[in-house]
């Protein structure tokens, strides 16, 4: 059968397909299959974490740059790897709070943390 200029077996075919993944993505995400939640939190945490740090890093070291004058200046570089180093547990510790507080009701957290001190 053609339908817009196209036959139809390939069009449903695909679109079946397509749907499979999706399904299981679903069924893993409501039922807390393979603990993915954990796995989601944890690179949403990282994830946002190192693209925080990079960043940081760049404008300290570009902000050094500008203030010394140089480009490739070593005591720049030390500096903002230091900076970055001394802020990477409090922005850690603050990220994962937002994650959590976006991902966990606060009936949920408390089952969690139930869950955890049986352990």
């Amino acid at each position: 059968m053609i339908v817009f200029g196209m036959r139809l077996f390939p069009l449903l075919y695909v679109a079946f397909l397509s749907l499979l993944p999706l399904s299981m993505g679903m069924g893993i995400l409501r039922y807390r299959l393979f603990n993915i939640d954990v796995i989601i939190n944890r690179t949403l945490v990282y994830g946002g974490l190192t693209t925080l740090i990079v960043a940081m890093y760049v404008f300290v070291v570009g902000g050094f740059g500008v203030l010394l004058q140089t480009n490739n200046h070593l005591a720049g570089f030390l500096l903002a790897t230091i900076f970055a180093a001394l802020l990477f547990q409090p922005l850690r510790a603050q990220l994962q709070h937002g994650v959590d507080r976006a991902m966990y009701s606060a009936g949920e957290k408390q089952r969690l943390l139930n869950h955890a001190e049986e352990k």
